[in-house]
């Protein structure tokens, strides 16, 4: 629609007239604050969310299909969980987990340092979801497109690296446990 220049797109485009590169896949996790599981307990399985209370996306629009995957996770599994704040933004659910309002789903990336919230059940992953860096056609040769994309993949592999040692970190944690 030539509204922006470039576009981040959570789903992959199907006009002809953009070109597209995949810049990865997102995958979500289930976080709480660290005063909520002081006072409710950390859950060590799935059937432990029983009881839980759970912040979960609203209805309406949604970024991308798979957002609903907790909610339809505990509804498959017979799980009953009290769902304690549903809310139509990402940056929502997390300042409401970070309140310790509930367990929510959230995207990999909130786990980084300073977010103030844990992830739980780890093993627990929402499907992958594809993210595309995407731009029209006539912009093709544009350097400043250009300069904007390999800044973008640059960061994106830092952040892919820190949570690769993130992981390793929590994974060594648990061994010496």
């Amino acid at each position: 629609m030539r509204e922006a220049d470039v576009a981040i797109r959570f789903n992959e485009p199907k006009q002809p007239d953009l070109i597209q590169r995949h810049l990865g896949n997102l995958r979500s996790n289930l976080y709480a604050s660290p005063e909520y599981l002081k006072e409710r307990g950390l859950p060590r399985t799935l059937e432990d969310l029983k009881g839980h209370d759970v912040v979960l996306f609203g209805e309406g629009v949604m970024p991308v299909a798979s957002v609903h995957w907790l909610a339809d996770l505990l509804h498959k599994s017979k799980i009953a969980s009290r769902s304690a704040l549903r809310v139509n933004s990402l940056y929502g659910i997390y300042r409401a987990v970070k309140a310790g309002i509930g367990i929510g789903p959230l995207p990999e990336y909130f786990i980084q340092e300073g977010r103030g919230i844990v992830q739980v059940l780890p093993e627990l992953e929402g499907p992958p979801i594809d993210a595309y860096f995407v731009y029209p056609e006539e912009l093709r040769n544009s350097a400043r497109v250009a300069v904007f994309r390999d800044y973008l993949v640059r960061e994106i592999a830092k952040a892919r690296l820190h949570l690769t040692m993130v992981a390793q970190s929590a994974d060594a944690l648990k061994t010496a446990s």
